[in-house]
């Protein structure tokens, strides 16, 4: 009886119990790619677009991959073409995107935003500094 008994509990309490999905927050991986990391709305753990480098140096290729694999992929040359998750993408090899994202850190500033006065930042990346603002 104990022989059976106890290969049934450990079954059951292995069964029982849920698995644990954390949110990923990697703030420190080369810009914030905020948007494109945690959980989708089936609770999955969502995948990054990357720009992957191949073996030669002209050859590049969009894949997706989980978060936990993107510092390996960044390692060997890999870009993350809109690291901020504004919608915006800074020039990258693939040729993803078809906007410049002047700062692809901050999704405060790209080629969508209203120029915000006296901050001394290129809010809206038309390379002019807190144009049309008067003093």
């Amino acid at each position: 009886m104990r022989k059976i008994l106890l290969p049934l509990l450990a079954i059951f309490f292995f069964a029982s119990c849920e698995k644990d999905i954390k949110q990923l927050n990697n703030t420190d991986i080369k810009g914030s790619v905020e948007s494109s990391m945690g959980l989708n709305e089936v609770g999955k753990i969502a995948k990054i677009t990357i720009c992957h480098k191949g073996k030669s140096p002209t050859q590049w290729t969009t894949m997706k991959i989980t978060s936990n694999a993107l510092a390996n992929h960044l390692s060997h040359g890999d870009v993350v073409p809109d690291s901020d998750g504004d919608g915006y993408t800074k020039v990258n090899p693939c040729g993803i995107g078809s906007q410049n994202d002047c700062d692809d850190n901050n999704m405060a500033s790209n080629p969508g935003v209203t120029e915000i006065c006296d901050n001394g930042i290129d809010d809206n990346c038309n390379a002019q500094i807190d144009e049309n603002c008067t003093l």
